[in-house]
């Protein structure tokens, strides 16, 4: 069923948008450390449902190329005392904090194909027992970059 899905990526490209581990982690090992976040946006605001939450716009570049953005949606009900740390986190990558808590929990992905070689993903961690999604969106200069160090 997967490879259906995914009909036009190779099982490397396959392997790196279903594997459920830390993107940080990962993406740090396959560029020796060379990938740098960016963050967009880290506040209040509204979301699609007009809802309030903490949203997180960030950017992963390789040297000069965008390769992955990824949106953090923390509904205000989700921060809590316990949570709270996950609003402090300035440049740090959210995985890295969400990867480190022995209770978190995390849901199946949702896969949309945006278009040829570009796909997102999205799913839901309960991290201490609250829910936040996460939507990651893997572009085409990634792929690429996945099958020439194939």
């Amino acid at each position: 069923m997967i490879m259906q899905t995914f009909e036009e990526l190779n099982s490397a490209q396959i392997e790196w948008v279903t594997n459920p581990e830390s993107l940080t982690k990962r993406l740090r090992e396959f560029t020796d450390n060379k990938i740098s976040l960016h963050v967009l946006y880290d506040d209040w605001g509204m979301t699609d449902q007009n809802q309030e939450a903490w949203i997180r716009r960030i950017e992963w570049h390789y040297f000069d190329e965008r390769w992955i953005t990824a949106t953090v949606i923390i509904p205000d009900t989700s921060i809590t005392e316990e949570t709270a740390e996950l609003k402090n986190i300035g440049g740090k990558p959210i995985g890295e904090i969400l990867f480190q808590e022995p209770t978190l929990t995390y849901s199946d992905f949702i896969f949309e194909k945006i278009n040829k070689n570009e796909w997102s993903r999205q799913r839901t961690f309960y991290f201490k027992q609250k829910p936040l999604m996460i939507i990651e969106h893997f572009l085409p200069v990634f792929f690429s970059a996945i099958q020439c160090k194939k």
